[in-house]
């Protein structure tokens, strides 16, 4: 239906992506512009971390009718999991969490996306999931497709699609679970002709997970199961359910339970720097390890915990997996606060979530230099100015307002600057500004 493009946002200074109608679609605006102009007004409606966010729609130019997005530097889920050489389960239980969650937020503002497959899928270079073309997501109130018209990917659709049962959420959760079957596998449930592919999806139980691949747990042979139920009524209800399943599943993998195949040293995979898709993905080390107070960069089961609750209530089940990720690049605790604050989607969200910060930055296992992390609200007025100067020879007349709203909800000094560094594309350029706005003056 579309061209999806890599652009540049030259007024706010950040690539996008732009998703043009092909000009074949332009004519037909009941069904190929109506369905555009409803992913941009399904994405609209949903922000969370695991959806794409939608900047703009414009039909203003009948032959440019276009939506620009975020753009996401990544992978598909398939090419991220497969770079993992499939030699741990938990990392890709992480994403199918991510995925689940994204997919519950959705449906609790009435929009079911129907296409879920991992072409739908990216995954950024730090490991965060992100959902992808809603263009034939139902919509509360919206209805663009034709009657008695099926759209979606056969070999991911839920079984009441074929039989003319209603669509709901439990639709989602159906392709959430062949999805996973298949990253955990390599294959898909069910396979085939079209034909005998519908037959199967709506008449023929799916292999066991521990069948194709004996090393897995066989607890996730019951949590697949479900999700694949034929009858949506002994599916997982919600995608939060299902969630919640595969949570406890990955739990038991780290305490060491199940039955799995263990890494003793944990593996690199570095793809060509100049490929715009290659990652460096680390593999995580699975084997059993006694309990511990401290994750590797010192900080304590309370303080990941204390986090994690003030998380929960912006990011849901998702909190937990992402403090843990971010608490392992760094010991700081404003910097700590700074990390997640940047996985957030709006500023109401990071808001709310660095009020909760405490009013002193504490570092676990040494200090954070006395000039860097003072509270915002001490900083003088030319302070702000002299940072905005700064800002403007590197990003443009747009550092005053940049600087403005980065100081109405940084944690500190320190976090200040940080985040105005991270405005710049360049890495060499980026470290010249942290060392103009750190400079003494």
């Amino acid at each position: 239906m579309g061209t999806v493009y890599r652009a540049r946002d030259r007024v706010l200074e950040r690539i996008v992506a732009v998703k043009v109608l092909h000009p074949s679609h332009v004519p037909a605006a009941a069904e190929g512009g109506g369905r555009f102009l409803n992913e941009a007004r399904a994405i609209a409606r949903l922000s969370h971390p695991a959806i794409v966010a939608v900047y703009e729609f414009s039909d203003a130019d009948p032959a440019s009718v276009f939506i620009a997005m975020e753009y996401v530097d990544g992978v598909t889920i398939e090419d991220y999991v497969r770079r993992l050489q499939g030699e741990d389960v938990a990392p890709t239980l992480d994403l199918v969490g991510q995925l689940l969650s994204g997919l519950g937020y959705a449906h609790d503002r009435g929009v079911v996306h129907r296409d879920i497959k991992p072409s739908n899928l990216l995954v950024t270079r730090e490991g965060r999931l992100k959902i992808t073309d809603f263009g034939i997501a139902k919509v509360d109130s919206l209805r663009h497709t034709q009657t008695g018209m099926m759209i979606g990917t056969p070999a991911y659709m839920a079984p009441e699609r074929y039989s003319g049962g209603g669509i709901d959420q439990r639709c989602d959760v159906y392709s959430a679970g062949v999805l996973c079957y298949e990253l955990l596998t390599g294959r898909r449930p069910f396979g085939g002709e079209l034909t005998e592919l519908i037959y199967k999806i709506c008449h023929a139980p799916p292999d066991a997970l521990t069948a194709v691949r004996p090393d897995l747990p066989e607890l996730l042979d019951r949590v697949i199961a479900r999700a694949l139920a034929k009858d949506p009524a002994a599916r997982y209800q919600t995608a939060e359910e299902f969630g919640a399943a595969l949570s406890t599943v990955r739990d038991d993998l780290g305490r060491g339970g199940g039955r799995h195949e263990t890494r003793h040293e944990p593996r690199v995979e570095r793809g060509p720097a100049s490929d715009v898709s290659a990652m460096d993905v680390t593999a995580r080390v699975t084997k059993p390890q006694p309990p511990s107070t401290q994750n590797p960069a010192g900080w304590s089961v309370a303080d990941i915990a204390e986090i994690v609750r003030q998380l929960t209530p912006i990011l849901g089940p998702l909190a937990k997996i992402t403090v843990k990720r971010a608490a392992d690049q760094t010991r700081y605790r404003a910097e700590l606060y700074r990390i997640l604050a940047g996985e957030l989607r709006t500023d109401e969200e990071r808001k709310r979530f660095l009020a909760t910060a405490p009013r002193e930055t504490r570092a676990v296992g040494g200090s954070m230099p006395s000039s860097m992390s003072k509270p915002l609200d001490s900083m003088a007025p030319a302070t702000l100015e002299r940072a905005a100067k700064i800002l403007a020879r590197y990003i443009g007349p747009i550092a005053a307002v940049i600087v403005k709203k980065t100081a109405a909800s940084a944690v500190d000094e320190s976090d200040f600057y940080a985040r105005l560094a991270d405005r710049i594309a360049n890495e060499h350029e980026r470290a010249r500004c942290v060392a103009e706005l750190t400079r003494p003056f």
